[in-house]
């Protein structure tokens, strides 16, 4: 189910889009053009206007003429697969993300546009002049969401943290979904966390060996003055054309995956590196206290040595078996998506359907594909007795192409 926020101060005009037929695709939903009111506690279910909940809640919003842009939108869609839902659900399920998100006590209300969307308007002043400040509505949203699409047995859809890897783009998602590979920067994101993760506060050097082991290509943009202000990264496998690595800069992996955020967490030590070890240095017999203090000092010092080169022996190591894991992880997770994407199997689907369609038109031929001009009646009849004997074989073709539907022309099951 995707949902997509926006906000705004113009009730009258989003009331009107609500309710109208539409700019581009036309809004119908129960034969009728424009949307109808199915819930929230402004309006009457069945409203095909605006004028009664819009009126009620510029009452609210005047109230607190201070606060700008206080009409929250959020539609809600289900996926192409996904059953239809009722009023009833799409009420019930509205409910509960404004109880989830804190909204569920303001003025607001459900539009119904069709049979896979919906749109919920919220005020975010309260009849009491109360303010819902919606900090962080995207992530709620998200989260609300998410427990909606569990409870209704929904396609689950994507979740992206603020802090994660930008939205992919159209082409990667499409060319992921037909060939049931991740894309490469997905993969490439997972091998760069995971270099990361191993080589935390062992420094640059540590974290490039990382980044090799795990099949991740490293590029350091370093200034004249010597700061490095930024890295880029590419898969060893991942070449274009002309044979050369496709390089992504880390803020193109994630936000979280740009140098800034990463040289802090690569170059500064961790607490655990930080702590001063405990050697065990016997004290000589008549050796003065303070004799005795160097050479705890010094095996404290040696041993901090000892840790720290053991750590950034094992950092690639480690790396590459946790990126191995990672790609492996995200590989498996776009097998599954490609398999069970409704952007694939219904036009899948329709093809099959359109298959079988054609197939059955010419297994069972009307009387009026009989020739009937130049032919006697004898001819006539005998067309009819070959189209009768054809149609057995025909028949079974038509249940092979309805195969790929799920179920045989008879209604039986597989």
């Amino acid at each position: 189910m995707i949902a997509a926020i926006s906000r705004g101060s113009d009730v009258g005009g989003l009331g009107r889009y609500l309710h109208g037929p539409g700019r581009a695709n036309e809004h119908v939903y129960e034969g009728r053009s424009g949307g109808a009111v199915i819930g929230g506690n402004l309006g009457a279910d069945g409203d095909r206007g605006p004028s009664q909940w819009s009126s009620a809640m510029r009452v609210a919003m005047d109230s607190r003429p201070d606060v700008s842009k206080a009409v929250w939108h959020m539609s809600l869609r289900t996926a192409p697969g996904d059953p239809v839902l009722s009023d009833a659900v799409w009420r019930d399920a509205a409910q509960s993300m404004g109880e989830a998100m804190g909204w569920a006590d303001r003025p607001w209300v459900v539009v119904r546009h069709g049979e896979d969307h919906v749109h919920v308007v919220v005020s975010r002043v309260g009849f009491d002049g109360s303010l819902w400040h919606a900090r962080h509505d995207f992530r709620s949203a998200q989260q609300a969401r998410t427990q909606v699409e569990v409870e209704l047995g929904l396609t689950q859809a994507p979740v992206r943290s603020a802090g994660g890897a930008p939205p992919l783009t159209r082409g990667e998602v499409a060319q992921g979904l037909r060939t049931g590979a991740a894309p490469a920067r997905a993969v490439l994101a997972e091998r760069v966390q995971a270099a990361v993760e191993a080589s935390r506060g062992l420094g640059r050097a540590t974290f490039e060996q990382a980044l090799a082991e795990a099949g991740v290509a490293g590029r350091a943009n370093v200034a004249s003055t010597g700061r490095v202000s930024g890295y880029s990264f590419a898969l060893e496998a991942y070449r274009d054309e002309a044979g050369e690595p496709v390089w992504f800069k880390g803020s193109a992996l994630g936000r979280d995956l740009s140098w800034s955020k990463l040289a802090p967490i690569v170059q500064t030590p961790t607490r655990e590196q930080q702590m001063v070890p405990v050697v065990d240095v016997a004290r000589k017999r008549f050796e003065l206290p303070g004799r005795h203090q160097v050479r705890v000092a010094a095996a404290q010092e040696a041993e901090v040595v000892r840790r720290t080169a053991t750590a950034k022996r094992e950092a690639p190591r480690v790396a590459g078996r946790e990126a191995g894991h990672r790609s492996r992880q995200v590989r498996h997770r776009w097998a599954q998506r490609a398999e069970s994407s409704p952007r694939l199997l219904v036009p899948a689907r329709r093809a099959a359907l359109a298959q079988a369609s054609k197939l059955q038109a010419a297994s069972f031929p009307t009387p009026s594909k009989v020739p009937v001009k130049g032919t006697t009646l004898r001819q006539r009849m005998a067309a009819l007795k070959a189209i009768e004997q054809a149609a057995p074989a025909r028949s079974r073709q038509v249940r092979d192409a309805a195969r790929g539907l799920g179920r045989d022309p008879g209604g039986r099951g597989r």
